[in-house]
């Protein structure tokens, strides 16, 4: 029996186990497995500032894509995040972005697709998508932002502005706050190492809707 034989949901689970090397090759293929292969690609994203990232994106066979390469972080995983979602794990087995622009541009390639979640290494990178492709980011299943940066200037009112948008943000990483008043109200699954709360009763009454926190 060949692979087309097979039931769709079982090519579909043969795809996932595919490393992404591989899923590059078939989506370049231009056959009847390419749209698979390609749905499970870019299923998890990552989006960053990185100009090494973004001078090596380019085209391939007519799709936009950005190369994909390990980026080790060396975050905690004793957490929510890597229970549930493997933010701190390698990076290799998502489709990464270097830069904001680059997924407005695969945004505006294929605008049917919806991946399951798009992790933001910086609350900055998320904004601008918010503003430009409302629809697209309240169709996304799973948020993640994860911020190394200090709170400059204009990260607070990132956070206001994301208020909308707290339904589909599952977790939420934080390097470096000056004070817990810094942490988004609304936040529900919070790692924030650098933080020493002192009062935790106090910190709950005012982050009445956080589920899970690791400090």
């Amino acid at each position: 029996m060949h692979l087309h034989e097979l039931p769709y949901e079982v090519i579909v689970k043969v795809i996932q186990y595919l490393p992404h090397d591989v899923l590059q090759i078939l989506i370049d293929s231009n056959t009847w497995v390419s749209s698979i292969a390609f749905k499970e690609f870019y299923r998890n994203m990552n989006v960053m500032d990185d100009p090494h990232q973004f001078n090596r994106s380019t085209s391939y066979g007519g799709i936009d894509r950005p190369t994909v390469d390990s980026m080790p972080i060396d975050f905690p995983t004793n957490s929510y995040f890597a229970k549930d979602k493997d933010i701190f794990g390698p990076i290799s087995e998502t489709a990464v972005f270097g830069s904001v622009y680059s997924l407005v541009r695969f945004i505006n390639k294929h605008p049917e697709f919806v991946p399951d979640e798009i992790t933001f290494r910086g609350i900055l990178l998320l904004l601008p998508v918010t503003y430009e492709f409302q629809a697209f980011i309240e169709k996304v299943p799973r948020l993640y932002i994860v911020e190394t940066g200090s709170f400059s200037r204009g990260k607070p009112e990132a956070f206001h502005a994301l208020h909308k948008y707290r339904s589909n943000i599952c977790g939420e990483y934080y390097d470096e706050v000056f004070n817990t008043d810094n942490i988004p109200s609304e936040a529900r699954h919070l790692l924030i190492p650098r933080v020493s709360i002192e009062d935790f009763e106090a910190f709950f009454q005012q982050h009445t809707k956080v589920k899970s926190l690791a400090v």
